[in-house]
């Protein structure tokens, strides 16, 4: 207490008469006369009836100070939104100030232009500059196009408002010459919708002409298929026909094998002339019995003597008939490679007695080559 006493002096002898007062005050818990704390002034001035309301930044409502809250609470519901989450929006009421100054001072301009405009020429300025005209028609470009207002397609739009410029003067151009307007466009877009369908004619045509190709391709391959399939069809043939052919040719040999055999064996004769015989045995029988050729190979070994005896007997006139036939009885004979009782049948026979003759005696009278004969 005594330290606060003399610091509280202190104070006082050095003009802090007021800070004392309150210091001492909040110490003791009273307050002097005519005195009170800024939030109990403030709170006692709101809550009395006499008090003056106050705006948003705590000055008197004043109608110019109502305006610019208003406006600033337009300016804040028209604020947009940030574009990302972590950025942070400047809603201040210092910076709301900033931009109103700005926009009274180009209004300011704006008035002040027009006025000058009107001045200058005696009419009324227009409403918007060339720029702003400009700006209105890019928007109105973008938005019927579906984009966004962006400069990337300024750029585009130049071009298209360039082209539009040129054929209005274009129209205006030919209606003064007393022409009509878009007779030159109208024989271009005719031209246009004949090459048009002479495309499609053309597209048409090479279409048809390529599936009837395709057509053709499919039927040529399915062709070659047939064709393909009867070669090997005829090839499965001609293996089957010389696999026959083969077989055929190894029962010939068999059967001449035995008849032969039988030949040599049964007759006692040399094997040569058992083989020739044998060979005009198999002539005679495939000639003379069809059936001969599909016997089986046993067929000599399955006959009788007699008729085996008989068979060699047919042969060997079938032989004696014809000319190369006498001629190798006759040299079987005078090389006395046949048995007797084939010489006493053979000998008799007029080719090979003929044969058998000296050669400057033979056909003297007999045979075909006889004068008498011919």
């Amino acid at each position: 207490g005594d330290a606060c006493s003399s610091f509280l002096g202190g104070l006082r002898k050095r003009g802090r008469g007021r800070l004392c007062s309150q210091m001492c005050a909040r110490a003791t818990g009273a307050l002097p006369a005519g005195y009170a704390t800024p939030a109990c002034s403030s709170a006692a001035a709101f809550d009395a009836p006499s008090s003056p309301p106050r705006t948003v930044t705590g000055k008197r409502a004043t109608p110019a100070a109502v305006q610019r809250e208003r406006e600033y609470r337009d300016w804040l519901a028209d604020l947009p939104e940030p574009a990302r989450g972590d950025e942070e929006r400047d809603d201040s009421f210092k910076t709301f100030m900033k931009q109103r100054r700005v926009r009274r001072e180009a209004e300011r301009w704006d008035e002040r232009r027009l006025q000058q405009w009107r001045a200058r020429c005696g009419v009324d300025a227009p409403a918007l500059t060339p720029q702003e005209q400009v700006q209105l028609a890019f928007e109105a470009w973008c938005e019927k196009r579906g984009v966004r207002c962006s400069e990337s397609w300024r750029a585009e739009f130049l071009k298209d408002r360039e082209r539009e410029r040129q054929r209005a003067a274009y129209a205006a151009k030919q209606a003064a010459a007393g022409r009509p307007v878009g007779a030159y466009a109208e024989v271009k877009r005719q031209r246009r919708v004949e090459a048009e369908q002479e495309r499609q004619q053309r597209e048409a045509a090479a279409a048809s002409r390529r599936a009837e190709r395709a057509a053709q391709a499919v039927a040529q391959r399915k062709e070659q298929q047939a064709e393909q399939q009867r070669r090997a069809e005829h090839l499965r043939q001609v293996r089957a026909q010389r696999e026959s052919i083969k077989a055929q040719h190894a029962e010939h040999k068999q059967r001449m094998t035995a008849l032969t055999l039988y030949m040599h064996n049964e007759h006692e004769l040399p094997i040569d002339v058992a083989r020739g015989l044998s060979i005009e045995a198999h002539n005679y029988l495939i000639g003379t019995h069809s059936a001969f050729a599909v016997m089986p190979n046993d067929y000599v070994a399955e006959t009788g003597v007699q008729q085996r005896h008989d068979l060699l007997l047919s042969v060997i006139d079938r032989m004696a008939s014809d000319g190369s036939g006498a001629f190798k009885l006759a040299q079987y004979v005078k090389a006395d490679q046949l048995p007797e009782v084939l010489l006493m049948r053979v000998k008799p026979m007029p080719w090979v007695a003929e044969y058998l003759k000296p050669e400057k005696d033979r056909w003297r009278g007999v045979g075909p080559w006889s004068t008498s004969q011919s």
